[in-house]
């Protein structure tokens, strides 16, 4: 199942903005970055897999951190999890 989630997410960074490969900081935590002019990436990436519904039902946490700029710090999952 993992191998199948990591799969997802990295179809879901490979973009019309860009391509990011995921970084596997543990078992079970992937984590995609990349500076500015990656953003556009970032973002559509992200909205892939809120749409996603077999992908969330695996996902404990989701947080954006943006380390330029850190007020700008969210935790997606609690966000998403208001509006389902």
């Amino acid at each position: 199942m993992v191998t199948l989630l990591v799969s997802i997410a990295n179809e879901a960074f490979n973009n019309r903005e860009g391509q990011i490969t995921g970084i596997r900081e543990s078992s079970h935590c992937l984590s995609f970055g990349g500076d500015e002019n990656l953003y556009g990436c970032l973002q559509l990436g992200m909205l892939e897999l809120e749409d996603n519904k077999e992908f969330l039902k695996c996902v404990r946490d989701w947080k954006w951190v943006d380390e330029e700029y850190p007020e700008e710090n969210y935790n997606v999952w609690r966000i998403m999890a208001r509006s389902l």
